[in-house]
């Protein structure tokens, strides 16, 4: 502190030195001009002399010891940041931190001192396969047969994933133990319209399948204790943007074709209409529902309508693979180009009226398979609605990565073409004009958009 006043100080005597010399020759008489000049400047050119020697000595000292300085001013700035941060820190530890379910959270601590660990996500959840994001993120000019041959080595590649929730419960008080837990789970932050699992003393985990893409969800844990008392812990997380794919015990490529973007903006909602192989097992017994399937298709996705593309000749004995609760209709949909028939365009006009009926909703469409005339419908139904024709093609193609191959791409291409010579400038306004020439009317067709489309 004293070196750099002095540093200051000097500079200011040295450019008054300079300045008073010549002041000093301009106020003495004239008589003695000569004596009280010397004397003058004898003084004068003394002092200055003796300043800039000490100025000289201080920029010196500074050089030899110029890192020394550095470091000091580093380390004094280094512990300002310090007390910072500590002041900071101190104040959110007193706040008790925020575990609100806006964020994830690791931990919360009760007023009992009981710490509960539970799941922190850092980064969005995927909750479908590796072989599904590689394709799904491929080039449009890569097939999904290519892809099924790249990953078949890990099995199953046409399969849901789930995100898993947990707790762990530390600093327990002596005799005081978890009788059981419950997990609630929630698109939306007040926990209404929630999924719960109910789990025992001995559960401290449940894996949540048939969750939305690219969806933020909130979580909470509630712990009941043996003592009487309850506590909990709760969060977030965000599902990654992918095709959702869904596992149903006992059916097979299963999926939702919401969630893609549409040509203006808009996005094609989930939980709408998911499209799958057969339910019964009629035509191929490897395609039959079990109990967990069935539960999965009522309670977790609310199926309220079976739209068969079968023929009713399919399925002799009548029997409704989700029960007597659920519309079951048969259609004898056609596949590619039997759709520019007269038949077949009878059978899609009744399959879009019903499509326009929102209270058929949720709806599972089928045929044996899940590709042939489930693609054919599925294709026109998300071409009115206003999607690309790369991720029309993208949700076609997907049905490989069940079967291994896929049978009808030459057959898709041909209805592709004769779709596109109707009138209109956009795939999807010939989609439209197709489904006008059937009889779908345009108020069913405003009706599809408006249960589909959101945003």
């Amino acid at each position: 502190m004293d070196e750099k006043n002095n540093l200051i100080f000097d500079s200011q005597e040295e450019n008054t030195a300079e300045n008073g010399s010549v002041e000093s020759g301009s106020v003495h008489p004239s008589h003695t001009h000569s004596d009280s000049h010397h004397g003058s400047h004898h003084h004068s050119h003394s002092h200055s002399s003796r300043k800039r020697r000490k100025s000289t000595k201080v920029k010196k000292f500074i050089k030899r010891n110029k890192y020394k300085i550095a470091n000091a001013v580093i380390a004094v700035l280094f512990v300002g940041v310090l007390i910072v941060l500590g002041v900071l820190l101190d104040g959110s530890k007193n706040l008790g931190g925020d575990n609100s379910p806006d964020k994830s959270s690791g931990n919360n601590i009760t007023e009992d001192a009981i710490q509960i660990e539970a799941p922190l996500f850092d980064e969005e959840v995927m909750i479908v396969g590796p072989a599904v994001k590689a394709y799904a993120d491929a080039d449009s000019s890569v097939q999904a047969v290519s892809i099924y041959n790249d990953y078949i080595a890990l099995g199953q590649l046409d399969t849901g994933l789930p995100v898993t929730l947990y707790y762990n419960v530390k600093g327990m008080p002596a005799g005081c133990s978890v009788t059981g837990s419950e997990i609630l789970v929630s698109e939306y932050k007040d926990f209404s319209s929630s999924e719960n699992y109910s789990l025992t003393a001995d559960e401290t985990s449940v894996d949540v399948y048939h969750l939305k893409t690219n969806t933020k969800y909130y979580y909470r844990i509630d712990i009941s204790l043996s003592n009487g008392t309850q506590t909990s812990v709760s969060g977030s997380f965000k599902t990654a943007d992918t095709p959702r794919i869904l596992s149903v015990d006992g059916v097979r490529n299963m999926r939702d074709i919401g969630g893609y973007r549409t040509s203006d903006g808009k996005t094609v909602r989930q939980g709408m209409l998911y499209r799958s192989t057969e339910l019964d097992g009629k035509v191929e017994p490897k395609f039959t529902i079990t109990a967990e399937g069935r539960n999965d298709m009522l309670s977790v996705l609310g199926i309220r309508t079976d739209m068969d593309l079968r023929l009713a000749t399919d399925n002799p004995d009548g029997t409704d693979a989700l029960g007597a609760g659920v519309k079951h209709n048969y259609y004898g949909a056609p596949m590619y180009g039997e759709a520019f028939t007269e038949e077949g365009k009878a059978a899609i006009r009744n399959i879009f009226a019903d499509l326009a009926d929102k209270n058929n909703y949720p709806v599972l469409m089928h045929c044996t398979h899940g590709m042939d005339r489930t693609g054919t419908v599925c294709y026109l139904l998300e071409a009115v609605l206003g999607m690309s024709e790369e991720d029309m093609m993208k949700d076609y193609q997907f049905s490989s990565l069940c079967h291994g191959k896929l049978w009808g791409l030459n057959e898709m291409n041909e209805f592709i073409g004769r779709l596109k010579s109707y009138d209109g400038d956009t795939i999807q306004k010939k989609a439209e004009n197709y489904l006008l020439s059937t009889g779908v009317t345009e108020a069913e067709i405003t009706a599809i958009r408006e249960i589909y489309l959101e945003g």
